[in-house]
């Protein structure tokens, strides 16, 4: 029997079968959308393309960031009286969010609609490129809130 882990080397059926495993995990456990950060020394947030998914099975958690290797990091969540056991996230921000997604989006079927409007959200709102020095025009800052609302209300 072999592990998930050392299946993402091999042929593409085994690929497909983890890339499956690990979209209905998402499909389950995961949040995916847009993270609007705000900075007081700045007139507009910025937003940030996040797929995080909690978990109190840290092995999991490994076998789902090896299969998506896409640069996610596991962090250990701070325990309270509500928690059981110890908890576990597995983060992906930004480019490493956006490579994760794509890889998952075919195998995703609860949360393919908001998957897919994150993905166009990437592109329509340059959330990949900063704003320089010259900054963004109101109308790109308009267009991501925009986007950002749009996605909090299909959650």
């Amino acid at each position: 029997m072999t592990d998930t882990c050392n299946t993402v080397q091999v042929g593409r059926n085994e690929r497909n079968v983890d890339l499956a495993y690990a979209g209905g995990f998402i499909d389950g456990e995961a949040y995916i959308g847009l993270v609007r950060c705000r900075n007081k020394n700045r007139p507009h947030p910025h937003y940030r393309l996040n797929l995080s998914v909690t978990q109190n099975d840290l092995h999991t958690l490994a076998q789902v960031r090896a299969i998506l290797n896409a640069g996610g990091k596991i962090y250990r969540v701070k325990r309270t009286l509500a928690h059981n056991r110890q908890v576990w996230v597995l983060v992906y921000d930004g480019r490493h969010a956006h490579a994760a997604i794509e890889r998952v989006l075919p195998y995703l079927r609860r949360k393919h609609h908001i998957a897919a409007m994150c993905l166009q959200a990437w592109v329509i709102g340059k959330l990949d490129k900063h704003s320089g020095p010259k900054g963004w025009p109101e109308s790109l800052w308009k267009t991501r809130a925009a986007l950002c609302r749009k996605i909090r209300k299909m959650l």
